[in-house]
């Protein structure tokens, strides 16, 4: 179910520093990294919970594919969200566990171990909310060659 989006009417995200949008779904999650121990977070930290320091901490921009991990889909959700809709774990190639929305995908269509990617989304086509910018995952479209 390819439902891609052709324009993204705002670019005020949920919250300032998950990620970077730079236009119609195209953009990457901000982590940190420690050069110190090699841990790589997010959401972002200023102080390493491996080493307990914080002077090589470092911002890096996150893959934007990754690996379904686990998921669930909610049928009876919070006021005002759209349901049913899903919500999972993507491990990231850098070791990172990103829970988030998964977007574009039937609840019978998900799988463990199916490949992902970063998408963007108004939160005004997931929920009766502000027209706000957030960041989902949806299984990795084909690439056609012809």
């Amino acid at each position: 179910m390819d439902t891609t989006r052709n324009s993204i009417k705002k670019k005020e995200p949920f919250r300032q520093g998950l990620f970077k949008f730079v236009r119609n779904n195209e953009g990457y999650l901000i982590g940190t990294r420690c050069d110190r121990c090699g841990i790589t977070f997010f959401p972002s930290r200023r102080f390493c919970s491996g080493c307990f320091q914080n002077d090589q901490i470092k911002e890096v921009s996150l893959s934007k594919t990754g690996t379904l991990y686990t998921y669930t889909t909610v049928y009876q959700g919070k006021p005002n969200f759209k349901a049913p809709y899903s919500v999972g774990y993507v491990d990231l190639k850098e070791g990172v566990r990103v829970f988030t929305p998964l977007f574009d995908v039937a609840p019978e269509e998900l799988k463990i171990g199916i490949e992902m990617e970063l998408v963007f989304r108004n939160m005004a086509e997931v929920s009766d909310q502000t027209d706000t910018l957030v960041y989902g995952f949806r299984p990795a479209q084909k690439k056609t060659t012809h």
